[in-house]
């Protein structure tokens, strides 16, 4: 017996040119796998496949070979799912890092990344309960993170249809996506660790900052600085105090001028394009 994932893929980041009907914010060609061990590497015995030239893609994963407590299904603790490669569709850009999601979900987004981590570090969160949690740290307004299941929800599918939450629920995953993203590249250069492997503590450490605190402004330098000070502490990296100051700058402005995206008036389609 096997079990099968059918998902659509799509990346927080880099949505220039991105507007009009024709768009598709989906990741094309990318490595999809079933990561028993949680290395961010597929290992021999993973199996994965390629997603389509509009981002899906159909896994099957042998129960047998992964049910580690033998209760005839896959459980969120005995994997989950991995994206690396590929292209963004819409900007012909290559997927920079890589994204994961609990099994169950139907869409692979840094917002998925971050909840799948959230339910691994602490196991009584449900679904909901991660979620929520989730969507209030980045400030995502109660009435959007209230109708929005994470784990089904594509913004550019809903952007499509004039959809209101697919901007905040993009802006949301943006913000997360290249700092992630941009804090690997930075800890990349001062450690001889494996990049997805650097990626993966940074996350550990965005995921930890969560539910230690309840909230993550990632527009706030002091919050970026903290997440870059303690990813680096948890590599035993050792970065200048000034490169980690302005690091932390840049990436806070970034992050508030896609904040301010939402305010400016645009259809979800075109506030997608600028986010």
């Amino acid at each position: 017996a096997s079990t099968s994932f059918l998902l659509t893929v799509s990346e927080g980041g880099g949505s220039s040119g991105f507007a009009g009907t024709g768009f598709d914010g989906h990741i094309a060609n990318g490595r999809v796998f079933f990561d028993a061990n949680r290395n961010s590497l597929q290992d021999a015995s993973e199996p994965g496949t390629q997603t389509d030239g509009q981002g899906h893609f159909n896994l099957a994963v042998p129960i047998a070979a992964f049910d580690q407590n033998q209760n005839g299904k896959l459980d969120a603790s005995e994997g989950r799912l991995v994206l690396s490669g590929g292209t963004d569709i819409a900007t012909g850009l290559p997927l920079a890092g890589f994204m994961t999601a609990p099994l169950g979900a139907t869409v692979v987004t840094p917002l998925t990344t971050v909840l799948e981590e959230l339910q691994f570090q602490n196991p009584a969160l449900s679904g909901t309960q991660a979620e929520q949690l989730l969507l209030s740290a980045l400030g995502v307004p109660s009435a959007v993170s209230s109708s929005v299941n994470l784990l089904r929800y594509d913004p550019f599918d809903a952007a499509l249809i004039d959809d209101p939450k697919a901007a905040e629920v993009q802006n949301a995953a943006a913000k997360v996506h290249d700092t992630l993203v941009q804090t690997t590249a930075l800890l990349d250069g001062a450690s001889t660790q494996p990049t997805a492997q650097i990626g993966a503590s940074v996350m550990r450490t965005l995921a930890a900052q969560i539910l230690a605190a309840g909230q993550l402004d990632l527009s706030a330098s002091s919050e970026v600085n903290a997440l870059i000070t303690q990813s680096a502490s948890a590599l035993n990296v050792t970065l200048p105090a000034e490169t980690i100051d302005g690091a932390a700058a840049v990436l806070a402005e970034v992050n508030q001028a896609k904040g301010q995206i939402l305010s400016a008036g645009l259809t979800p389609q075109n506030a997608l394009a600028e986010i």
